[in-house]
């Protein structure tokens, strides 16, 4: 019952938001609740839903360009590491609508998603190198339990992937 209450709830919240967003911090609220609401989706088992919602919150991450952020302080720098956003959060999504294909049989489609995770993940993984390395010139530093936070949810998503591509295999033979 709490995951109906709260597909309800998210669903509401859509109607919060503008659609279509040119803002990139309403995209990324946008794409968070899709995500949510996708999570909630699976543990009910309505793993197409699932799928699409994934899907529409990647949809709402693709114009999100880490490399054009300007990170003048602190704060900016702070921005690009939170785990319900940019190319951490379409990780996250790109992984969950993997296990949602898997779920569904539909081999092609969670081939294609453990592909994307694993891009994601890596393209994530080298533009934070590279943003530290700028805020470090800066003089900006990221506390080492947000730093580790992100990066444990780029490695989750990636072994993810993984695991589900060896379970793509199993599946196949």
């Amino acid at each position: 019952l709490k995951f109906t209450d709260a597909i309800i709830f998210l669903t509401d919240n859509f109607n919060n938001i503008p659609k279509p967003t040119k803002n990139p911090e309403e995209s990324e609220t946008l794409a968070s609740t899709y995500g949510n609401r996708a999570a909630a989706l699976m543990m009910v088992g309505a793993y197409g839903a699932a799928s699409s919602d994934c899907a529409k919150g990647i949809a709402h991450l693709q114009g999100f360009n880490p490399l054009a952020m300007k990170v003048e302080n602190q704060a900016d720098l702070m921005s690009y590491f939170k785990p319900e956003g940019g190319l951490i959060l379409m990780s996250k999504l790109s992984a969950r609508m993997c296990r949602a294909y898997m779920k569904l049989g539909n081999v092609t489609e969670a081939e294609q998603a453990i592909k994307e995770t694993i891009r994601i993940s890596d393209i994530a993984a080298k533009c934070h190198q590279k943003i530290l390395t700028y805020a470090s010139e800066k003089g900006l530093c990221v506390p080492d339990e947000t730093m580790k936070s992100s990066e444990k949810v780029l490695v989750h998503c990636r072994n993810n992937a993984t695991l589900n591509k060896n379970d793509l295999h199993t599946i196949k033979e």
